[in-house]
């Protein structure tokens, strides 16, 4: 609630300072990027901390679950519209991509439990190929298209005209997609430079400084092969740990594991890095935030041990 309160007063506060033509603020001076990164990691914790609550809680509400899931709600709408108003893509469509999250995790997972609860290992291909993956794939249009209707309500309530915004090139084109699609063109030859070790500063000596591909892909041309590899192992391990065996022994007595939960944190963790591998330089914060984050396995004494 505070959040939601602050974040309100601070959209509403800088709509006073926006330009006529275009819905972005007069002093912008290209700050945008920390900013909308910042909201991101914001909404990435309120939201993990409400699937958790969700999860651990032994009997919630539907009223609880509810208001709750429809603050997290307005909170991310509010927060797409303020990463819009300082000229942020980046922090629009993430907190878009969570959001979406959240809506599976509402509407799909809390309601298998009984099916979770019947799988004896949970990770990230058994969560695609399985009933629940299927649900996914078949709900997931259906919730593009409501978040989508909520944020035309949203823009028409404030009065707010689509063509204004940077996400669609102020009413030209989607400039940048089409600019991080034209960048992936300067990929082979930053690859070429120095493929094994990779050069920090590839694009300033090759093609010009910032044309580096806006893609986790960057860790190839930037790190190197051998980096890459370093990091894939890194990603291995992460997915190792993103896993549930109910073969573990005295597993119940001991630690608190909820499958639930680690369903939200694989979920969370794959979406960032989908996200990363279309949008971002990989140096990205929120890529590695998400990895500290969510690559941590919360343990709960048994309360009969306290």
């Amino acid at each position: 609630l505070i959040t939601l309160a602050n974040t309100f007063y601070a959209f509403e506060t800088n709509l006073q300072n926006v330009r006529s033509d275009i819905f972005l603020i007069r002093n912008q001076l290209g700050f945008y990027q920390r900013p909308g990164s910042f909201m991101f990691i914001i909404y990435m914790i309120l939201s993990s901390i409400g699937a958790m609550q969700i999860t651990i809680s032994k009997k919630i509400s539907f009223m609880s679950l509810f208001f709750g899931f429809l603050l997290m709600t307005i909170l991310a709408l509010i927060l797409m519209m303020m990463s819009q108003l300082i000229g942020s893509n980046s922090g629009t469509v993430s907190i878009f991509g969570f959001l979406i999250i959240n809506f599976i995790f509402i509407f799909i997972i809390i309601f298998n439990k009984d099916f979770l609860n019947r799988m004896k290992i949970i990770n990230f291909s058994n969560l695609i190929f399985s009933n629940l993956g299927i649900k996914y794939f078949f709900y997931f249009p259906m919730i593009i298209l409501t978040l989508l209707f909520l944020l035309s309500l949203l823009l028409d309530y404030l009065g707010i005209n689509l063509e204004s915004l940077r996400i669609v090139g102020f009413g030209s084109t989607f400039t940048s997609i089409i600019n991080r699609l034209e960048m992936l063109e300067n990929f082979p030859t930053h690859l070429n430079y120095s493929p094994i070790f990779g050069n920090m500063i590839v694009d300033k000596i090759t093609t010009g400084e910032g044309s580096y591909i806006h893609s986790l892909l960057s860790i190839i041309t930037h790190l190197g092969i051998i980096g890459s590899f370093i990091f894939i192992l890194f990603l291995s391990t992460l997915y190792s740990n993103l896993r549930f065996s109910g073969t573990i022994s005295n597993l119940q007595d001991h630690i608190y594991n909820n499958k639930i939960y680690l369903i939200y944190r694989i979920l969370t963790v794959t979406t960032v890095i989908v996200y990363c591998l279309f949008s971002s330089f990989f140096t990205w914060l929120p890529l590695w935030f998400a990895f500290g984050f969510f690559g941590l396995n919360f343990i709960k004494q048994d309360e009969k041990n306290l």
